[in-house]
């Protein structure tokens, strides 16, 4: 979904999402920014691990 974007481009779309969720949208707006914020974090996960420096195995 997010292609090979860089770290600081994922951290600020995170933030963005997480600004526009507030309990007042409606169910469906706020499941479909739930599942973005959910694949952004775990996007998030696969970048940092790669970026580790642990000689590869």
């Amino acid at each position: 979904m997010f292609g090979e974007t860089d770290k600081e481009e994922l951290y600020r779309r995170l933030a963005q999402a997480r600004r526009m969720f507030t309990p007042t949208l409606d169910p469906t707006t706020r499941e479909r920014i739930q599942k973005l914020v959910s694949d952004l974090e775990q996007h998030i996960a696969k970048v940092e691990a790669r970026d580790t420096d642990a000689p590869p195995e």
